[in-house]
């Protein structure tokens, strides 16, 4: 009864637990655990990746422009994609996924990230081998394909993770003639079991 009351036996009151060594100085907020949430395309987060994009996505779009200019790419990437998404973390938009219809059935996939990728990684290869394969699929599509430069192994790593294949070396691609690879998906490729949904 007493302690129904509030007054349960007294016991040794245990210390709070000490916070990390990284973790001195912060406040609560930024101790909790960090959020990652992926969201359908808005031009806002696009700019902001698009402004802040790490260097090797910027080495490989600038190699296939004229000029390097974020504020341009983020509007044709939000104007001309029928598909993609911006995956937060914290916060913050961290990276951008987008799927252009070149002609029915075709599609060009692109992405672009901050330096902060890596926190947005395996959210975002869930997304998009779950969603937006299906929703490319249901809206029809035959064959998604990805150009990427020589050297940015990350890109290469993730597009096969995704499951596509290597097709081409494209020599000579680029502005100053450099090396491309041809990444692709195939509607025979992508496994039935996939869930057809989009955010």
């Amino acid at each position: 009864m007493d302690q129904c009351r509030g007054f349960a036996p007294a016991t040794p009151r245990a210390e709070p637990p000490r916070p990390a060594p990284h973790m001195k100085g912060r406040d609560d907020a930024t101790q909790r655990r960090s959020v990652t949430r992926v969201e359908p395309l808005a031009l806002d987060p696009i700019l902001h990746v698009a402004r802040n994009m790490r260097e090797e996505d910027r080495h490989e779009i600038t190699a296939t422009r004229w000029a390097f200019d974020p504020d341009r790419i983020a509007e044709e990437t939000f104007a001309l994609a029928r598909f993609g998404c911006v995956a937060w973390h914290d916060g913050a938009p961290v990276a951008v996924v987008a799927a252009i219809e070149c002609w029915p059935g075709f599609y060009s996939v692109g992405m672009f990230a901050t330096d902060a990728w890596p926190e947005v990684a395996c959210s975002l290869t869930r997304w998009a081998r779950k969603r937006m394969a299906a929703s490319l699929l249901a809206a029809g599509a035959h064959r998604m394909e990805c150009r990427t430069i020589e050297g940015h192994e990350t890109a290469h790593r993730w597009l096969e993770r995704l499951g596509a294949g290597r097709e081409a070396v494209m020599p000579d691609m680029g502005r100053h003639r450099e090396t491309f690879y041809l990444y692709a998906w195939r509607l025979s490729d992508v496994p039935s079991r996939i869930v057809l949904e989009y955010p």
